[in-house]
């Protein structure tokens, strides 16, 4: 086995790598960077919606599915360099489009034309989500007090069993055993208020 370190700021910044490098190159230059468009998040009537298009054929599909065939001749649309230079223009429309329908409504439309989407999740959509009960990303937990509670599972992690978390005091005496404390030791440090172990009084 190995031991890994898995930091959650080394992950972010290696979804960053190309905005930090192409930001540390071009720093003070006046350079026109090329992007693809449409690449935002989109609010919907009940919801947000990711939208990105990296070449013609997406762009295409997703005129088809946002009923904007006109784009499709449009001087200002027909590259990927003119879109990006209209790009704000472009999300704003997009933006107009699709506050008229819901996320559900997004969805079929966009699947039936092969369009390049994800729907912004709330949390509780996660625990139902088909990816993450295929990749069982939580485990269920019996939480004193609380009940069955769903628990996203460590990334890392090769069993899926895992414990409560600890009521306040509730191992003070099988921690202080573990270190050498004898049974009189532990009854006189909870007599002395040092230590209280669970149901506390």
């Amino acid at each position: 086995g190995r031991h890994l370190k898995i930091s959650l700021l080394q992950c972010s910044l290696a979804f960053q790598a190309g905005p930090i490098l192409e930001s540390l190159l071009l720093q003070g230059r006046d350079v026109a960077i090329t992007r693809a468009v449409p690449y935002n998040i989109f609010a919907t009537a009940d919801g947000h919606m990711v939208l990105l298009a990296l070449h013609e054929g997406m762009w295409r599909n997703l005129c088809h599915a946002l009923g904007t065939d006109s784009w499709l001749t449009d001087p200002r649309y027909t590259t990927i360099e003119t879109r990006s230079q209209h790009a704000a223009e472009i999300d704003i429309a997009i933006g107009a489009i699709l506050a008229t329908r819901t996320n559900a409504d997004w969805e079929r439309e966009f699947e039936r034309h092969d369009v390049l989407f994800a729907p912004v999740l709330k949390h509780a959509d996660l625990l139902t989500h088909p990816q993450a009960i295929a990749q069982q990303c939580f485990t269920d937990v019996e939480q004193p007090r609380w009940g069955t509670l769903p628990l996203p599972r460590q990334p890392y992690a090769t069993e899926t069993a895992t414990g409560h978390s600890p009521r306040a005091g509730e191992h003070s005496r099988a921690v202080l055993a573990e270190l050498g404390f004898s049974e009189i030791d532990i009854a006189r440090l909870e007599r002395d208020g040092v230590v209280k172990q669970y149901p506390l009084a």
